[in-house]
């Protein structure tokens, strides 16, 4: 995850030549707008899944005999 939005910070400076000046995405390139938009899903599903997914997993697991 850190790869991730560091890469989106790196690919903002570069593509804006500096930080933006205001919060939002209006007038980024498409190919910005493309990047943020893959990084917001990939933490949405990175939370999602230490909310449902690890409770599920460690309740499975638990069960379990060894």
């Amino acid at each position: 995850m850190l790869i991730v939005y560091y890469s989106l910070a790196i690919h903002m400076h570069h593509t804006l030549g500096g930080w933006p000046t205001s919060i939002g995405e209006r007038g980024f390139p498409p190919s910005l707008v493309l990047h943020s938009a893959i990084d917001m899903y990939l933490y949405i599903a990175l939370v999602w899944s230490i909310i449902f997914i690890l409770p599920a997993a460690l309740i499975i697991c638990s069960g379990i005999r060894r």
